[in-house]
């Protein structure tokens, strides 16, 4: 694409095949966060370790002045995430998900790649948490696999005789 015809959203780190385009996944946690497992501060990681460490790897490569969090952004939401949202600020009923979202395929890939391996070791941390335990949550002899709903969107297609 020659660079006069450029249109004013045009980044110079996406191919030229993945302009505009913004990849997006959503991790269902299955798990609860209660008190005694604290699953949430386990994914998130000690103030943020295991968020950072993925946005941090994911920068490798780019510019130092491109943002690390706008190279791919990973965010904790629904209930028992702390996260208040929308206009009463308020924690989202939802369960417990991981969103991943990044306009940049390969680092997308590996944030949900490092997103998987600490999820199943969230897993099998549950399972060997409660396994002497009294008092298990019901859900804990469930399987816990990992899913993931992902959606990729696509810039709308305009006609060249309307970019001039």
């Amino acid at each position: 694409m020659p660079s006069s015809v450029r249109p004013p959203d045009y980044d110079p780190n996406q191919s030229e095949e993945d302009q505009g385009v913004k990849y997006t996944c959503k991790y269902e946690i299955q798990i609860e966060n209660e008190k005694e497992f604290q699953v949430a501060r386990r994914v998130i990681g000690s103030k943020g370790a295991n968020m950072k460490r993925i946005c941090q790897e994911c920068s490798v490569g780019f510019d130092p002045g491109v943002n690390a969090w706008e190279i791919v952004k990973l965010r904790l939401r629904g209930y028992g995430s702390g996260f208040k949202e929308g206009p009463n600020k308020e924690e989202s009923q939802d369960p417990l998900n991981l969103c991943i979202s990044s306009k940049y395929k390969e680092k997308y890939e590996y944030a949900c790649f490092e997103m998987e391996r600490l999820l199943k070791e969230v897993y099998v941390d549950y399972k060997k948490f409660y396994q002497y335990k009294k008092h298990k949550p019901s859900d804990w002899d469930e399987p816990k696999f990992i899913k993931k709903t992902a959606t990729e969107t696509r810039p709308k297609q305009v006609p060249e005789n309307e970019m001039e």
